[in-house]
């Protein structure tokens, strides 16, 4: 989810200008967009695309209308119509004095027909049911009113109208919505858990909270149960929802996906080498570094990753005898769903972009301990021939950014015999 002002991005098109209220927009994208955008592999402009033209060399401009007035994007490769659906649409089909008592509205891209029942029905036309016209969690709720739309003509019951759907506030929240009021909120039915407990309440459902406490863990239409319900599924299901859920909140599951995901992109380093040993001098070293996100690739492990990262890091290391040299070192970081890990490869001497052999696996500590340290902690071990490296990692999120994060290799052996800091710091682009 981006939201609010993304000016450390870098992308003017990502600041919000001061005094415009209006420009915090919230939009899903996905879980690297603002990376690419801070490498500027992204570049974005804001505006609305107005015309795509060809160019007498056979190539494709877009003319974008933007606040600032007309620019041109040339060289268009393709062209992703992001531009969502108008519900309206939906109920087009039907008859118009059935869409009059709907109050339907084919200029309403949020709210085209006024229905009452939870959103299921209207009450001059008792024989039509619709589905799905709501804002927030989507599935749950649709399930839900199916349940109830069944009850309504088995049963026969009345659905009463609820306070929050009188036909005047609505028509009152549609002007306000074409109006772009201020007190207009995201999701119109905002209150998903409360929506669902007055639909299992009038259904007169029985709770099944499973392993659950009665206000813990999340909402699921298999916490509610009528007399046919399949409960050997339902059990089930919410038995499964509680394992997953204590896993995440109390052993740390996704935390090496998030903190894998989070690292993408261009880093600073500062790295400090104290060393006990006079053949193995101690220094510093100032550099970059990146995290190149590509396909997952084959190893003679046979081993499968769904996430990959080629780590190249380059720098000026400055020995405690006054030397000075580049250095450089390339990884593989990868991911994998199935086993929830995180691990770091070697690449290969001869192939620097090929997967070698393992370094090691991240081991992340519980969250109550990451809760003490103020941070994700990790750590890892590897021996390299006689000499072992026990390796900590220090990830202190901000939400599910990382602008700075540490790792230590504490080394000992015969040949080797000294601690390793590297500090990993993002240059906080400022736009606008």
């Amino acid at each position: 989810m981006v939201g609010g002002d993304q000016a450390d991005l870098g992308s003017p098109g990502l600041v919000i200008p001061k005094g415009d209220t209006r420009a915090a927009a919230q939009a899903a994208i996905s879980e690297s967009y603002p990376e690419f955008v801070r490498s500027g592999i992204i570049d974005v402009v804001p505006g609305r695309v107005i015309a795509l033209e060809d160019t007498e060399e056979g190539h494709v401009t877009a003319r974008v209308q933007s606040a600032a007035g007309e620019v041109s994007i040339e060289g268009i490769g393709a062209v992703i119509y992001a531009t969502g659906y108008a519900p309206a649409s939906a109920v087009d089909f039907l008859p118009e004095d059935v869409k009059q008592e709907l109050h339907y509205d084919s200029s309403s891209d949020r709210l085209p027909i006024i229905l009452s029942g939870w959103q299921t029905m209207v009450e001059s036309v008792p024989d039509l049911a619709i589905l799905g016209f709501y804002e927030g969690p989507f599935w749950p709720i649709v399930e839900m009113q199916a349940r109830l739309t069944a009850d309504r003509w088995l049963s026969k019951r009345s659905v009463t109208r609820r306070p929050y759907e009188e036909t005047e506030k609505l028509l009152d929240l549609r002007k306000a919505m074409h109006e772009r009021a201020f007190d207009v909120p995201q999701y119109w039915f905002g209150d998903y858990a409360g929506f669902m407990e007055e639909m299992a309440s009038h259904l007169q459902l029985h709770r099944n909270d499973g392993p659950f406490s009665k206000r813990e863990g999340i909402v699921s239409p298999a916490r509610y149960l009528s007399t046919d319900s399949d409960v050997t599924q339902a059990v089930a299901i919410m038995q499964d929802l509680h394992e997953t859920w204590h896993a995440c909140r109390d052993q740390g599951r996704y935390v090496p996906r998030a903190t894998f995901l989070a690292l993408q992109g261009d880093w600073d380093i500062h790295r400090t080498i104290k060393s006990a040993l006079p053949s193995f001098p101690s220094g510093v070293l100032d550099g970059t570094a990146s995290f190149h996100p590509r396909a997952p690739t084959k190893d003679k492990t046979g081993m499968t990753f769904d996430l990959e990262y080629l780590y190249i890091e380059s720098g000026t290391l400055v020995l405690s005898n006054g030397a000075s040299m580049t250095a450089r070192r390339r990884y593989v970081y990868r991911y994998s769903e199935a086993k929830d890990t995180l691990s770091v490869w070697f690449v290969k001497p001869d192939n620097n972009l090929e997967v070698d052999y393992p370094f090691h696996d991240l081991e992340f500590v519980k969250p109550a301990e990451a809760a003490k340290e103020g941070a994700c902690v990790a750590k890892a071990d590897h021996l390299c021939v006689d000499d072992m490296y026990w390796t900590q990692y220090r990830f202190p999120f901000k939400g599910i950014s990382l602008l700075k994060f540490e790792n230590t290799h504490t080394v000992r052996g015969p040949n080797k015999d000294y601690v390793a800091t590297t500090s990993f710091r993002r240059a906080v682009k400022h736009s606008g």
